[in-house]
């Protein structure tokens, strides 16, 4: 079995700093801000409204800097799942059989106008993202990863066209 993670850059303390710094500055006004509006809004309105932005944004600061992916390719399947840290959770199983073509996003994605698109990519990865078309089910869908080597060569090779025997 072969396993891949993939993950942005890790931060610089002085950017893990100012993204500390930022997420505190952005609870500080929307509580300033929803403090004013109170009196209008009312106090509940005001409390939940600040409690969605504040799960709003550890939503998105965990997404943009703790999310990873991890790609486990063994010899008839390609398992990508969520990381967050240690722990992961299943988002797809693609087996080799049913992958029709591999390539470009840009080419695949024409190809397949109308399949639904899953991204298993982080913008700061190197790597560069390899779309694979494949059967789910009774549909088409298309995952976008950002394979190394091996992965990438064993998806391509799944997409060649099967010999009739």
């Amino acid at each position: 079995m072969h396993r891949q993670k993939v993950q942005n850059r890790p931060l610089s303390a002085v950017c893990g700093l100012l993204v500390v710094a930022g997420l505190i500055a952005v609870l500080v006004i929307a509580s300033t801000a929803l403090s004013l509006l109170a009196p209008w809004i009312g106090e509940g309105a005001a409390s939940i409204v600040f409690w969605i932005v504040g799960i709003a944004a550890a939503l998105w600061t965990m997404r943009r800097f703790i999310l990873c992916y991890s790609y486990a390719l063994n010899g008839v399947m390609l398992r990508v799942t969520y990381a967050y840290g240690r722990y992961e959770r299943p988002m797809c199983d693609v087996y080799l059989r049913s992958v029709l073509a591999a390539g470009a996003p840009e080419d695949i994605r024409k190809r397949w106008s109308s399949a639904r698109v899953q991204r298993a990519t982080r913008p700061g990865c190197a790597l560069e993202p390899l779309a694979v078309a494949y059967n789910d089910g009774n549909r088409t869908a298309i995952l976008v990863v950002q394979p190394d080597d091996d992965i990438r060569q064993a998806l391509l090779d799944a997409a060649k066209p099967k010999k009739k025997k």
